[in-house]
């Protein structure tokens, strides 16, 4: 496209080399790490947020944009504020799942000055209705594409004798880890050959903290691996099968990923999920040891099975979650908005 992008990111940590890989791939040299215009001390907050955001968008605009993006609820609040000032013609709210709402006045402005909302889940949908009281007409929804080159598609890389099933989601409270884990001390008395991978960040140590005692209390620690500061194209070709069970899911990643990667998807019947694996999926899930039971053992039990649910899955992300189709249905938006 015939576009200059410029990114602008206020985060804590380093860029990761992934995102630096992707950018030169992309020829996007224009990244500039700044402060979060949102942080500020307890005297006068709101006024000196407010001072912020306008030399933001003064920097902004030297830039003349015609469109800003903002990524998550916080960037989205700087990208209303943002707009008028820097001269940008289209700004919007970018909902990206489950999200943290201020509810105070500096996001109750930005809401007002927000023309439309996009959310990538349905479940989006009433949070933002809830937590912002506007209107349905005023919010999009539109699911998450995937942009994974085809080489970066490893080879299965676990032994035949064993199936590894694994679990890629951080440690939140919302994800079932200890769930998969039950599941898992049931299914290894009578499927000796399974191991158990759980892939994500060490933010939340307690929780960990407290899986690993469990792992510990039911002489697991040979079957069942803690695996932090990897990624998905390291960790995912040792899968045999992908699970993800949650109290709640925005448009997950982790299937998504699963999918490109040709696994075969055990996962909570969500309606993100549902639109993910197709209504018609017999391994969408209710949170229930039985349930998951039943289905790992399906796919434990078939090598055909779990080829076939691959294949499928990986055509399905392939032909309905591409980058085209959501660029185009972004298109459409911004100009039906």
């Amino acid at each position: 496209m015939n576009c200059k992008v410029f990114i602008y990111a206020y985060i804590d940590n380093e860029i990761s080399p992934q995102f630096k890989d992707l950018a030169n791939w992309y020829k996007l040299d224009k990244i500039f790490r700044v402060q979060n215009p949102l942080a500020s001390g307890s005297s006068f907050k709101y006024l000196k947020i407010r001072t912020k955001l306008l030399l933001f968008a003064l920097k902004l605009r030297k830039h003349n944009p015609d469109i800003i993006i903002p990524y998550l609820n916080g960037p989205s609040i700087i990208a209303a504020y943002c707009r008028r000032i820097s001269g940008a013609k289209v700004a919007f709210w970018n909902n990206r799942g489950i999200e943290c709402f201020r509810k105070n006045k500096l996001e109750k402005n930005a809401v007002s000055k927000t023309k439309f909302f996009l959310v990538n889940s349905k479940e989006a949908i009433g949070d933002m209705k809830n937590n912002f009281k506007i209107s349905s007409s005023n919010i999009y929804f539109l699911p998450n594409f995937l942009a994974i080159s085809q080489n970066e598609i490893k080879i299965k890389q676990n032994s035949k004798k064993e199936i590894v099933v694994g679990m890629l989601a951080h440690f939140r409270e919302e994800k079932l880890h200890e769930l998969l884990l039950q599941s898992f001390v049931e299914l290894l008395k009578k499927y000796p050959n399974i191991k158990l991978h759980l892939v994500g960040n060490t933010s939340n140590k307690g929780r960990i903290k407290k899986l690993k005692t469990f792992v510990e209390n039911n002489q697991l620690t040979a079957k069942v691996a803690f695996i932090h500061n990897s990624t998905p194209e390291r960790e995912l070709p040792k899968f045999d099968i992908g699970v993800l069970v949650s109290e709640k899911e925005g448009m997950s990643n982790s299937v998504m990923e699963y999918m490109y990667y040709g696994l075969p998807i055990i996962c909570t019947n969500h309606s993100s999920n549902t639109l993910l694996l197709g209504n018609k999926s017999e391994f969408l899930i209710e949170n229930n040891k039985q349930e998951l039971n039943k289905k790992l053992e399906i796919l434990i039990n078939s090598n055909k099975k779990r080829e076939f649910e691959g294949m499928y899955n990986k055509k399905r992300i392939e032909d309905e979650f591409g980058v085209e189709k959501y660029v185009l249905k972004l298109e459409h938006i911004f100009n039906n908005s």
